[in-house]
């Protein structure tokens, strides 16, 4: 009877050892696979990498409330570089300015600026632009 329940613990053991053997190969197929299809990914950005240009666009995201002159514009890089320094304007029809600098936009990022304007306004009477970047 003892050597017949150790017989069976000895099976047991081996099945056990054997779905733990499965398991751990079905795991690093995955983990393989993985890493395959990650290094052909980064594989095909690197070679369809254009490099590309900065694509800066703007955007009026409003017009703060509580402070009467202060316009929160959104600067978009669509592009596939970055662009340093750049430099915004927006002016109003009887050609009051105000300007704001971002350091960096990374690409394909969304930035935020304020501009200051010297009296309340409405985002339909402003004229947005970028004036200028440079590359990092």
């Amino acid at each position: 009877m003892l050597d017949q329940t150790r017989s069976n613990d000895k099976e047991r053991d081996a099945q056990d050892e054997r779905r733990r053997e499965r398991f751990e190969w079905a795991l690093a197929a995955l983990a393989s696979l993985l890493v395959i299809a990650l290094v052909g990914y980064l594989a095909i950005i690197t070679i369809t990498d254009s490099g590309g240009a900065a694509r800066l666009a703007l955007s009026i995201e409003g017009v703060e409330q509580s402070r009467p002159g202060y316009v929160v514009v959104k600067l978009r890089n669509e592009g596939e570089a970055s662009a340093a320094e750049v430099q915004i304007e927006g002016s109003l029809p009887d050609g009051e300015p105000a300007e704001a600098t971002l350091a960096y936009s990374p690409a394909r990022s969304d930035m935020r600026a304020t501009l200051v304007f010297p009296r309340p306004v409405t985002p339909e009477e402003i004229i947005l632009r970028v004036r200028g970047f440079s590359d990092p």
